[in-house]
């Protein structure tokens, strides 16, 4: 489902919105209003936004970036997803998290266009690096051969985004 910004206040003001009442912004943040800015979801880049966010729930930390695989079939998307859990480090390190990333991409081209993912930690750190390779128009199968930094002591050697890559068919 989607948000629906509280906005009001700036619109009576004068501020510019997008249709779904975000307040525009451009990239240092300022609205169309001299010395306002805004930021968070209430806010829209002039440029286009992927909506990124995280959230933690007591143990849980939840992200997401571009489209849900809802908005992607509502916006008239043909897609496909995929998902897969997978840990953060290998399980012979202490406190490994297990990280279940849900990504969406477009069937026939196979671009990347959205994920949600949840786990313990180190979560927004996979959200952030879908998100660049949504900006950058990436495939599943280009994303699923990123060189991700290995260190036995802080990750595996398949990373989770990796894993899920190799889910989407």
């Amino acid at each position: 489902e989607d948000l629906v910004p509280n906005t009001a206040l700036l619109a009576g003001i004068g501020a510019e919105l997008a249709p779904n009442g975000a307040v525009l912004i451009a990239p240092d943040l300022s609205t169309s209003i001299p010395n306002v800015y805004a930021a968070g979801a209430c806010a829209a880049s002039r440029e286009g936004s992927l909506h990124s966010g995280s959230v933690r729930v007591g143990e849980l930390e939840i992200a997401r970036t571009g489209l849900t695989e809802y908005q992607a079939k509502k916006a008239g998307l043909r897609v496909k997803s995929a998902m897969a859990s997978s840990c953060d480090r290998p399980g012979i390190c202490p406190n490994p998290q297990e990280i279940t990333i849900k990504l969406v991409y477009e069937a026939n081209t196979r671009q990347v266009v959205g994920a949600q993912a949840w786990g313990g930690k180190n979560v927004s750190t996979r959200i952030n690096a879908i998100a660049v390779a949504i900006r950058a128009g990436m495939t599943v199968d280009a994303l699923g051969q990123v060189d991700f930094v290995f260190s036995s002591s802080t990750s595996s050697i398949w990373d989770p985004i990796q894993v899920v890559c190799g889910q989407a068919d």
